[in-house]
This record gives C-alpha cells, sequence and structure tokens, in this order.
C-alpha cells in the first residue's frame, strides 16, 4: 500500500474521531452508534497497514482515549439522570417529614384534579 494511501486511512480515522468527539460534546447520542461503528472499521483497517509510525499512532490513540473520557462522562450524566427522574417519580404524590419524636411519617397526597365548569 502506497503512503498515500496510508495517509488517506489515517485522515479518515481522524476525522472520523473528530466527528465522534463532537457529537459526544453536543449530546448527540442518536448518531454515535453509527460513527463508532465506521471508526471502528476504519481502525480494523489500519491494524493491517504497515509503516504507522510513532507519532501518527499516538495522536491515534490520544485522540481515542479522550473519546472514550467523553463517552464516560456522558454514560454518568445518563445514569445520574435516570437515577433523578427514579426519585422524583417514586417521590411523586408522598411527602416525607418527620414528627416531633424524630420519626419519619409519610404523607400521601392526592393529586386528583377536579374540573368545574360554570355556563
Amino acid at each position: 500500500m502506497t503512503d498515500t494511501m496510508t495517509k488517506s486511512k489515517i485522515t479518515k480515522v481522524m476525522q472520523s474521531l473528530e466527528a465522534e468527539s463532537k457529537a459526544l460534546k453536543r449530546g448527540d447520542i442518536e448518531n454515535l452508534a453509527e460513527l463508532a461503528h465506521i471508526k471502528n472499521s476504519q481502525l480494523e483497517q489500519l491494524e493491517t497497514l504497515d509503516g504507522l509510525s510513532a507519532q501518527e499512532l499516538t495522536e491515534i490513540k490520544a485522540k481515542v482515549s479522550e473519546n472514550q473520557e467523553l463517552l464516560l462522562s456522558a454514560m454518568d450524566g445518563i445514569r445520574f439522570a435516570a437515577n433523578r427522574l427514579q426519585q422524583l417519580q417514586e417521590t411523586r404524590g408522598r411527602f416525607d417529614t418527620y414528627d416531633q419524636n424524630g420519626m419519619r411519617s409519610k404523607i400521601q397526597m392526592n393529586h386528583k384534579t377536579n374540573v368545574e365548569k360554570h355556563a
């Protein structure tokens, strides 16, 4: 394979990694699966190439590591949001308080809304 073809493949991988990075920073989760598929295919092609310089490999590894950190942060954020939504759902319709003895008590609340129509 010519040096030009190798450079072209490296450029495509770096572009895919940059697109993945931008998607992660924007929170564009829908496109991540497609980008990951493209990126993984391109990385597999790079594995078969000879003549990659240490600098090229270092740049690719650095970008992959950066994206991995972004992905882990995004996953942490999604987990936090899911947990918070679950907490809100669990507390919906009740209010926890403490009595004069310091004992926890739950007050159930009815959220039935009555609409009265007047002519």
